[in-house]
């Protein structure tokens, strides 16, 4: 079985909740801290999204950001548009509590949609798949904005950091895609492993990547066993993890994870060919080119791909090479209000 097609120009029409393993994220302390420890691991709650800053023009970045190169070269919004408008996928990492990263993003999308909607989709770690025909049914303005929200099970700071993607896609007639499988069968692979993924329905299995996954790169296992076990976990208190290992069930969800997030991006490509894909996703999915690059990779060979990654600064904090270094294509350090 396979997902349904989510073509333009037709409005076609993830955060997994193992609370027994892992804490919720904490907002960070003021130095900068190693990427991925509150952008996108396994974690159990995503904090509101601070007060709406005052409204800019469509496509006008934050003054409150600096943008580099991966090498650390100061780079510029018109070179990262360039960069993006060159690229088949952009792959969007982003703390999630981080205000300016976000609105970052939302402007990154609306500059290379522009006036005349150049074609994209949307893709988003922050919607599991199993409410796919939730996101088609609101973006087609078939069930109200209540209802979506009752049924889509978004995350907290959805109305802010989440629903202008979705209203922009809505004016242009973008497909959105809900790309995370659903939090109950990764979480199933983190208490069993992959055998707890034996004997799903067919529907269960059409809404997961192809199995059997490949397993994590080294380089991943590697970022995830200091993540894991050389620093506290999610910018705060560590919470008594083991130090993960080859047959970790946990890493094995994360990576389920990230294999599913790719699929979804490599579908959408194979059903939108002349679209842009953008996707969404915690830092830790995409940094250092590892997790849903790697994935893709196999998915989608061919696939000209962009890694952006944003990280929350103090301001006037400068470019680590040991912190920022290598993380992405473009680097965007946000300076906290």
């Amino acid at each position: 079985m396979t997902r349904p097609s989510r073509s333009l120009p037709t409005v076609a029409p993830a955060l997994i909740l193992l609370t027994s393993l892992l804490a919720g994220c904490a907002t960070g302390s003021g130095r900068p801290q190693p990427p991925g420890l509150h952008g996108g691991t396994l974690d159990a709650g995503v904090p509101a999204a601070a007060a709406m800053s005052p409204p800019r023009a469509p496509g006008a970045p934050p003054e409150a950001i600096r943008i580099f190169r991966g090498d650390g070269t100061l780079s510029s919004w018109t070179e990262l548009l360039e960069a993006s408008a060159a690229a088949q996928v952009v792959l969007l990492g982003e703390i999630h509590d981080d205000r300016v990263g976000h609105e970052t993003r939302h402007a990154l999308l609306a500059s290379l949609s522009g006036a005349a909607c150049a074609p994209h989709v949307i893709s988003l770690e922050m919607l599991e798949s199993d409410v796919q025909l939730v996101v088609d049914e609101y973006q087609a303005g078939l069930i109200t904005r209540d209802h979506f929200m009752r049924a889509s099970r978004p995350w907290p700071n959805h109305a802010e950091d989440y629903e202008p993607y979705l209203a922009e896609a809505r004016r242009c007639g973008f497909p959105v895609v809900a790309a995370n499988p659903p939090r109950r069968y990764v979480n199933r692979v983190a208490r069993l492993g992959t055998v707890g993924l034996e004997g799903l329905d067919p529907r269960a299995l059409a809404l997961l990547p192809p199995l059997p996954v490949d397993p994590p790169t080294d380089r991943y296992r590697a970022a995830w066993n200091a993540l894991m076990g050389g620093a506290p976990a999610h910018g705060g208190a560590s919470h008594g993890e083991p130090e993960a290992r080859p047959e970790d069930p946990v890493l094995k969800a994360q990576n389920l994870w990230d294999a599913g997030m790719a699929w979804a991006v490599a579908e959408a490509l194979r059903e939108n060919p002349r679209a842009r894909v953008l996707h969404v996703a915690g830092a830790f999915h995409v940094q250092d080119y590892t997790g849903i690059p790697d994935h893709l990779a196999r998915y989608a060979p061919d696939a000209q791909t962009l890694v952006m990654v944003a990280y929350p600064v103090e301001r006037d904090a400068p470019f680590d090479p040991e912190v920022h270094g290598g993380k992405g294509d473009f680097v965007v350090l946000t300076y906290r209000r």
